[in-house]
C-alpha cells in the first residue's frame, strides 16, 4: 500500500484534529449536539471502512482484542461517555497513531515496533482517548473559519478514494481550507498540553504506569534528533518540546507502578510474525525464533521451543495459540481443538480463541459444535464479521438457506457496504418463513438507514 494514501489521511485527520467529539462532562451545542455527533459517527466510520477496504486495518480477533482491552481498561474509570470506542492496528510502518471521529482509534504498527512495554502502548492510546474527550475537534472546526460537514466529508471522500495524482489532492485540500489550516495546527499544538493532562488522568486511574507517557515522548524526541528514524508523522500532529515534557514530569506520581504480568513484547512478535513490517527488524527472543521457524515449516523445533516457553508462562495467550497453529500446520487436528479448548478454559468466551475452534470444527466436519459456538458468540458479541463469515461457510455446509442469506445481509452491513445489506435485507423481508424477531431487526436497521440519509 503506497505511503501516500496514508500521508494524505494523517493530513485530513490533522485537519479534524483527531477527533470531531463532544465530551459527557462538558456542554454539548445546544440542540444540534446529537445531530453533530451521528454526522462524526458516519464520518468516523467511512473513513474507517475506507482503510479497511485497502487492507490497512488489521482485523485478526487476537490482536484486537489485546488492543481493545488495553483500551477498555483506560476507560473503566469514566462515569459515562455517549459512545464506543473502537480501537484497531493499521497495517503501515510510519510512527503514528490517531483518533478518527466516532471514537476510531487507530495505531501504527511502526508505532508498536517502537513501545517497549504495555504501559506505552497504554499511554499512546490514553492520549488519544484524551482527544476525544476534551472535544478538540469541535474547537477546531469553529475556529477553523466554521468548516462546514459538508466540506469535511468532501476532504474524506476525496483523500480516501485515493487521488492518482497525490500533489493535486493536496493542493485540493490546502485550497479547501481558504488558508484556515495553519491556524487549526497551531490550536492542535495548544490542545496537547490538555491532551496529556486528561490522559495522564487517564494512566492514573487504570493498571498502568503513568511514567510510560513521558518515557515514550522523550524515546521518540530522542530518536527524530539522531536521525534514527526518517520520519515520525506522530510528531507532526504532536508536537514535542521541553515545555510540554516538563509540564508531563510535574503531573508524575513520585512512585512507578508495575503491571502484574507484561505480554507486551510477546504481542509484539506474534503481530509482526503475521504482518512484517518493511524495515528491518532488531532479532527478538525465543518466542520470535520459534515463530520464525515454524514458518519455516521447522514444525518440530518450533513445537519444542513452543512448549519450553508454556512451562515458563502457562497462561500466555500468545505462546499457546502460537502451539496450537503449529499443531494444525503439522496436520494434528485434534490436538489443536483440544489446545484451543484448554485456551478458553483459561480466556473463557474469548472471541479470537473461538474463532479459531470453530475454524478447527468446521474443517473437521463437526458442524453442531460449530454450530453451538459460532450461534452463542452471535448472541453474545454480534458486531465481528469475521464471525459471520464463520457464520456463512457454516450454513453453506448445513445448508440452511435463509440463515445463509441473513448471515450474507449481516456480513456486508457490518463491513460497510451498506448498499448492499439493505438489498439482501429487503429482499428478505419478502420470505414468509422469516421470523418475526428477524424481521423487526431487519425493519430497524432500514429505518435508521433511511433516517441517517435524509440528514445527509
Amino acid at each position: 500500500m503506497p505511503r501516500t494514501f496514508i500521508r494524505l489521511l494523517i493530513v485530513m485527520l490533522g485537519l479534524l484534529s483527531v477527533a470531531a467529539q463532544a465530551d459527557p462532562d462538558l456542554p454539548l451545542l445546544g440542540e444540534e449536539a446529537p445531530q453533530m455527533l451521528q454526522k462524526e459517527g458516519r464520518l468516523g466510520h467511512s473513513i474507517y471502512r475506507q482503510l479497511a477496504d485497502r487492507g490497512l486495518v488489521i482485523e485478526d480477533p487476537l490482536l484486537t482484542d489485546y488492543l481493545s482491552g488495553i483500551g477498555s481498561s483506560l476507560l473503566a474509570s469514566l462515569d459515562r461517555r455517549l459512545r464506543e470506542y473502537r480501537f484497531f492496528l493499521v497495517a503501515d510502518d510510519t510512527v503514528n497513531a490517531f483518533a478518527a471521529p466516532g471514537g476510531y482509534i487507530g495505531v501504527h504498527l511502526g508505532m508498536i515496533e517502537q513501545l517497549q512495554s504495555e504501559s506505552e502502548l497504554a499511554a499512546v492510546l490514553a492520549h488519544e482517548i484524551a482527544h476525544v474527550r476534551l472535544r478538540h475537534g469541535l474547537q477546531m472546526i469553529e475556529k477553523a473559519d466554521r468548516i462546514s460537514w459538508l466540506t469535511l466529508l468532501g476532504i474524506a471522500n476525496a483523500v480516501l478514494l485515493g487521488s492518482r495524482d497525490p500533489d493535486a489532492a493536496m493542493a485540493a485540500i490546502a485550497l479547501t481550507q481558504a488558508g484556515s489550516a495553519q491556524s487549526m495546527i497551531n490550536f492542535t499544538r495548544g490542545n496537547e498540553y490538555e491532551a496529556d493532562r486528561v490522559g495522564l488522568k487517564l494512566l492514573q486511574d487504570s493498571e498502568y504506569d503513568p511514567w510510560a507517557m513521558a518515557d515514550l515522548m522523550a524515546l521518540l524526541q530522542r530518536k527524530e534528533r539522531r536521525g534514527e528514524l526518517a520520519q515520525i508523522e506522530y510528531l507532526r500532529t504532536h508536537p514535542i518540546n521541553a515545555n510540554r515534557l516538563a509540564e508531563v514530569h510535574a503531573r508524575l506520581p513520585q512512585d512507578r507502578k508495575t503491571l502484574r504480568r507484561d505480554r507486551f513484547s510477546q504481542f509484539r512478535d506474534y503481530l509482526f510474525h503475521l504482518y512484517p513490517l518493511r524495515s528491518a527488524r532488531r532479532p527478538g527472543g525465543r518466542f520470535a525464533q520459534a515463530l520464525g521457524k515454524m514458518e519455516e515449516g521447522r514444525l518440530s523445533e518450533a513445537g519444542a521451543l513452543f512448549e519450553q516457553l508454556i512451562d515458563e508462562d502457562p497462561d500466555s495467550i500468545w505462546y499457546r495459540s502460537a502451539a496450537a497453529d503449529n499443531l494444525l500446520r503439522q496436520h494434528r487436528p485434534r490436538e489443536a481443538k483440544a489446545a484451543y479448548r484448554s485456551l478458553l478454559e483459561l480466556y473463557p468466551g474469548h472471541v479470537g480463541i473461538s474463532l479459531r475452534l470453530a475454524e478447527v470444527l468446521l474443517t473437521q466436519q463437526r458442524l453442531d459444535e460449530a454450530a453451538r459456538l459460532l450461534e452463542r458468540l452471535r448472541h453474545e458479541r454480534s458486531a465481528d464479521p469475521g464471525l459471520y463469515a464463520l457464520l456463512i461457510r457454516l450454513y453453506k455446509l448445513q445448508g440452511r438457506d435463509l440463515d445463509l442469506k441473513l448471515a450474507q445481509a449481516d456480513y456486508h452491513w457490518l463491513k460497510g457496504d451498506r448498499e448492499l445489506a439493505v438489498k439482501q435485507y429487503r429482499r428478505l423481508l419478502d420470505a414468509a418463513d422469516l421470523p418475526l424477531q428477524e424481521r423487526e431487526k431487519i425493519e430497524e436497521k432500514l429505518a435508521l438507514e433511511k433516517a441517517a440519509g435524509e440528514r445527509s
